[in-house]
């Protein structure tokens, strides 16, 4: 597991006495390392498929030439930077006073603001950079639960959290399918504005 953040602001929108709607705009930072061996090929194979069938293209191979060297690894980084827009319903489970238990789910619309991470070859034997195989719209969907503890006007927060991607990082024209999934704990604050 590779560390990661997110970072943002919403509106929060008391539904009833435990039900609250959410809404704001989100920066996410999420990245996983790839381990790779150095091999003779120069150049790594695509496979695009389109309507009127697959189209084979080449892609270059970031690693050096020579034979497959399998003491001494490659390790590349894919780093993904999104913005997003989530919508999510909160829900009391229980607690009175300063000291509460909830939980959320989320629809997240996101948009890939990077472009340079690692793909496999469709032959799974090489790793390359395409920027035009990544899927710049996506959608997450996200679950939490979290305690909270209200001080003055202030209420402070911290419970688990997990997010799917749910379409594929890459387009619908490549073969291989990469879903990500981020969890972790989060951390945050909100404030009762009158």
């Amino acid at each position: 597991a590779v560390m990661g953040y997110d970072l943002g602001g919403n509106v929060l929108y008391r539904l009833s006495k435990n039900f609250s709607l959410k809404a704001g705009l989100q920066f996410s930072f999420s990245r996983y390392y790839i381990r790779a061996y150095n091999s003779n090929r120069p150049q790594a194979s695509a496979v695009l498929n389109s309507y009127l069938g697959y189209i084979a293209d080449s892609l270059s191979n970031p690693g050096r030439s020579g034979t497959v060297n399998s003491k001494n690894p490659q390790h590349f980084q894919n780093k993904f930077y999104q913005l997003s827009l989530p919508i999510s319903i909160e829900m009391k489970v229980a607690g009175k006073g300063r000291l509460q238990v909830h939980v959320g789910a989320s629809f997240q619309p996101a948009y890939l603001l990077n472009s340079d991470a690692y793909i496999l070859s469709s032959d799974y034997s090489n790793y390359s950079k395409e920027p035009a195989v990544l899927r710049k719209w996506n959608f997450n969907a996200g679950a939490e639960v979290f305690i909270s503890y209200r001080v003055g006007k202030v209420r402070w927060e911290l419970g688990p959290m997990i997010r799917y991607q749910l379409l594929s990082t890459y387009k619908d024209a490549y073969p291989l399918k990469e879903n990500l999934m981020n969890y972790g704990i989060r951390l945050g604050f909100s404030k009762t504005i009158r």
